[in-house]
């Protein structure tokens, strides 16, 4: 069965948690609100009942203190994000769990949101993909081991001092492909290592793709550096600097 949360409706929580649960496909529409005192947990293909799989639509506003949690179930699963409310820098965790699982993620200027995307299922159970759609205006694309960033050049929605960014986090369990579409504008794609086998596309108009960046200093955690713990990647050491792999 399915499950739409629609247009205009609000789901609140107070005092605990709220979890959707749909056997087939779940639905937050634009203009829903889904609120919960303490975490938002949504799953598709509850159940398990066919072998058809489930599709998760995230379009509404979600609003909880701890991440959102996503998941799918055994079977092909897919979980698509375009949330309404992409400036308020909430994080989501996704995990379609078994067999073949496709996570799709649209982006939108001023966007600021993290997703962890993490697939539990077998290594040799199904094609994993991951896709990450930019705008028509000119992207701006960070590429790292472990992550994809969308950086929005210029904007500081939250007033910390720094320009505000989407971040993808995801590992190997992204075992079929990692896609970034850049679509129209001129864009820049700068990439210092991955994760996945990827594919990157410019869309129209004149892009820009940078394979590798020098710099100063070994990329460590540190002040210095301003890169946090778990971010930290590899680099040679060249007589120019410290070369990062571009991709692995």
């Amino acid at each position: 069965d399915d499950l739409t949360v629609n247009d205009g409706v609000t789901v609140r929580s107070e005092a605990s948690y709220i979890w959707l649960q749909a056997g087939d496909i779940l639905t937050v529409q634009p203009g829903a609100t889904v609120q919960a005192a303490t975490y938002i947990r949504l799953s598709a293909d509850s159940g398990n009942a066919d072998a058809a799989g489930g599709q998760i639509n995230l379009y509404g506003t979600f609003i909880a203190p701890d991440p959102i949690q996503v998941y799918g179930n055994s079977d092909q699963d897919t979980i698509l994000h375009d949330i309404a409310n992409g400036d308020d820098g909430y994080i989501f965790t996704m995990d379609g769990r078994g067999d073949t699982d496709f996570y799709q993620f649209e982006i939108d200027t001023a966007d600021r949101w993290t997703a962890n995307v993490h697939d539990s299922g077998a290594n040799d159970d199904g094609v994993d993909r991951l896709e990450i759609n930019g705008t028509d205006n000119d992207d701006l694309f960070l590429l790292r081991k472990g992550f994809v960033a969308f950086i929005n050049e210029g904007i500081d929605g939250n007033g910390d001092g720094y320009d505000d960014y989407v971040r993808v986090n995801y590992d190997e369990s992204v075992n079929g492909r990692l896609r970034v579409n850049a679509y129209a504008g001129d864009d820049a794609f700068y990439v210092d290592d991955n994760s996945a086998i990827t594919t990157l596309d410019g869309g129209d108009h004149s892009d820009y793709f940078q394979f590798g960046q020098l710099f100063k200093s070994e990329r460590v955690a540190g002040t210095d550096t301003g890169i946090l713990p778990g971010d930290e990647f590899e680099t040679v050491e060249t007589t120019r600097g410290f070369l990062s792999n571009g991709i692995s």
